[in-house]
């Protein structure tokens, strides 16, 4: 029985044995297996850790990389700057040395055209003395024609008295031979009584014959005293005392000579012969002195008149150069002044480029810094790694590849300035809209959300359109209700960026550092301050947008109010051309003040398209920078930010749209104004 009951405990030993060795084996597989199993997981987290070892490696390097790039091209950048400055400033000097040149030339020409003046002066004086010379010598010659007239009027007279003589002497030669057949045949029947009877007839017949050449001696006489006249002017009086001295001669023989009837013929004949001779000789010499006088004075009228000539044509020689050297210097005042307003502009540009290059700077700077902190903050995520340090990683790597977008936007920007005129002259306008302060409102309002509600403009833009019926038709300028539309909008714009400038402004920006400060205090790890440096990284590109907006807003202000001013001047322009006739033909100057409104069209048109140029690089920034850099902000302010960028967005679409539909409008006016007083000019 003993040994029975030892068999079956040891039996039962055995098989408590047996099932206790079994379960051994079993818990012995299934710790393998669960070794096994933690050993696999522990290597494939290991490989994974060493996967995620050498890939922030590998972004590290990209980011020193980029940093370095990014310095490279910042420095790229600013030497490019810095040569864009020299050059400028190698052309500023150039046109200050270009205009001191041409005020010297300015000065020169001014010398010149007073010396012309001068001259010119003096021309005139010579002229005038001319002038005199020519009117005395006018009056000499008609004394000369008038004297020349009364010697031809004598010389006719002499001429009638000589044939009249000649008469007179053939009548006392017939006489006489009368009286000869009569003496004959009286002496024939006669004899001595008859001699008596004709010596008494002869001396009546003598007598007769003295009495008659008495008369015929009359010419005589006047002739002698022409000739005395003359030969005492000319100091030649010997002659003609001679010739009379033999007249008398003559008239002595005629006079006491015994033949009667003899002497008569003879003295006749000798005082007819030597009137002819003296008469023409004296004709001859009175004819060649006043033909040589006339000839004389002829040539020196044609002197004078080749001397006039020659004066005249210097005068207008230097009316030319004159009017030649006006010219020039008006195109010296225009050069200069030229040179003057790119002067300016250049300065303007130049203060604009070193603000761009100065904002530059301290973005460069920023990145740097940031950079560096980044790279510290790497250095130490190798020591201990979690999930929340992975995440915040790869949210700066992201950050970091924004700010590269920016920066390359940015130089884009610059590129985009330095080769386009249109946006240079834009820039101008930049400066003077900045230098402008908006008005702060009087009412301040804390509004803690902004949704935009578009239907709301629409609706107001339809009130307006209900409305414009009720306009005055007195009114002295026509209501635009498509201009009215722009401005409300424009209105709405600055609205709005003023609110969430209240919004996101200098609160925005304390309440980011309350919350950095609290947080720092509450927990020293690295990774709160990276969330609080993303936070106002995003706060800071959120407020970049806004002033980029803000400027954009402003030039499209500026644009309406240039655009108002010109639609005023054009209908006060009108009003006056009505209230003075309406049925007066166009004027050239009309004409030219519609070619002047046309020209500031196309300027504003030409600005219009910069300004468009500069809507499509904002709206990118907008699509890209705005809605990501604004939702670490939105999270704090519970903005819908979305709908607020699609807002912005429409809004200055439809601010572009109306203004250019307005300036096309009012070129199109001006354009079918100018033909159509082309076409009626031209039908007259």
């Amino acid at each position: 029985m003993m040994g029975e009951e030892e068999r079956s405990d040891l039996l039962n030993k055995l098989e408590r044995a047996e099932t206790e060795v079994a379960e051994l084996r079993r818990r012995r597989s299934e710790d393998a297996k669960a070794n096994e199993k933690v050993v696999s997981i522990f290597a494939a987290q290991e490989q994974s850790w060493l996967r995620q070892k050498k890939s922030l490696t590998i972004q590290i390097q990209a980011l020193v990389n980029q940093l370095r790039a990014l310095g490279a091209a910042k420095d790229e950048s600013s030497s490019n700057l810095n040569k864009l400055l020299e050059e400028k400033d190698l052309a500023l000097a150039d046109a200050e040395e270009k205009a001191r040149k041409d005020e010297t030339a300015l000065i020169k020409l001014v010398s010149n055209q007073r010396r012309l003046e001068e001259e010119l002066e003096e021309m005139v004086v010579v002229v005038a003395r001319v002038r005199r010379d020519a009117e005395q010598k006018e009056k000499i010659l008609s004394a000369m024609l008038r004297k020349s007239k009364i010697d031809t009027a004598e010389k006719r007279m002499l001429l009638k008295e000589l044939k009249g003589a000649k008469a007179r002497g053939r009548r006392a030669e017939a006489e006489a031979e009368r009286w000869r057949g009569m003496c004959e045949s009286r002496r024939g029947r006669k004899g001595g009584k008859g001699g008596g009877s004709v010596a008494n007839g002869a001396v009546e017949a003598r007598a007769e014959g003295v009495v008659n050449f008495d008369d015929v001696l009359d010419p005589k006489r006047l002739l002698l005293e022409y000739l005395e006249a003359e030969g005492g002017r000319e100091c030649e009086c010997g002659t003609p005392r001679r010739r009379n001295v033999g007249v008398g001669d003559c008239f002595d023989q005629f006079s006491t000579g015994e033949d009667g009837e003899l002497v008569i013929t003879t003295d006749a004949k000798h005082l007819q012969e030597w009137v002819r001779a003296e008469t023409e000789k004296y004709a001859s010499i009175l004819e060649e002195r006043h033909c040589a006088e006339i000839e004389a004075f002829t040539e020196q009228m044609r002197l004078k008149d080749e001397k006039l000539e020659a004066f005249h044509w210097q005068l207008l020689s230097m009316e030319l150069e004159a009017k030649r050297l006006q010219s020039h210097m008006g195109d010296l005042d225009e050069n200069l002044s030229r040179l003057k307003e790119e002067n300016i502009r250049m300065e303007a540009l130049l203060l604009d480029r070193e603000t761009e290059l100065k904002s530059l700077n301290d973005q460069l700077s920023f990145h740097t810094k940031h950079l560096q902190k980044s790279n510290t903050n790497c250095s130490e995520r190798h020591v201990v790694l979690d999930p929340e340090s992975l995440w915040s990683e790869v949210r700066i790597v992201r950050r970091k590849q924004k700010e590269k977008s920016q920066v390359s936007r940015g130089d884009k920007e610059i590129q985009v300035l330095q080769t386009d005129d249109q946006i240079k002259e834009l820039s101008v306008i930049e400066i003077q809209e900045e230098s402008t302060k908006v008005e702060s409102s009087s009412k301040e309002t804390k509004e803690k959300e902004l949704v935009v509600d578009v239907g709301h403009v629409q609706e107001n833009i339809k009130a307006f359109n209900k409305l414009a019926p009720v306009v005055k038709r007195d009114c002295s300028r026509k209501m635009d209700l498509h201009a009215l539309g722009i401005s409300y909008k424009i209105k709405r714009l600055k609205q709005q960026l003023q609110a969430i400038e209240k919004l996101y402004g200098p609160e925005g920006t304390k309440r980011v550092l309350v919350v950095g400060e609290e947080n720092s205090d509450r927990a020293s790890d690295s990774c709160m301050k990276r969330k609080i440096d993303e936070q106002w990284h995003h706060l800071r590109g959120f407020l970049l947008v806004i002033s980029s907006l803000n400027k954009q807003v402003k030039r499209y202000q500026f644009l309406e109010e240039k655009t108002d001013d010109l639609c005023n001047r054009m209908h006060e322009n009108e009003r006056l051309k009505s209230n003075r006739d309406s049925n007066i033909r166009k004027t050239k100057e009309q004409t030219e003040m519609l070619e002047r409104f046309l020209d500031e069209t196309f300027q504003l048109q030409r600005y219009m398209v910069a300004t468009g140029q500069r809507l499509v690089e904002i709206q990118s920034s907008i699509t890209c920078g705005f809605v990501d850099g604004a939702e670490g902000v939105a999270n704090m302010s519970q903005v819908d930010v979305r709908h607020v960028t699609e807002s912005f967005r429409t809004l200055f679409k439809d601010v572009q749209r109306g203004l250019e539909v307005r300036i096309a409008r009012i070129i199109g006016d001006i354009e079918g104004t100018i033909a159509r007083s082309g076409i009626l000019q031209m039908r007259r």
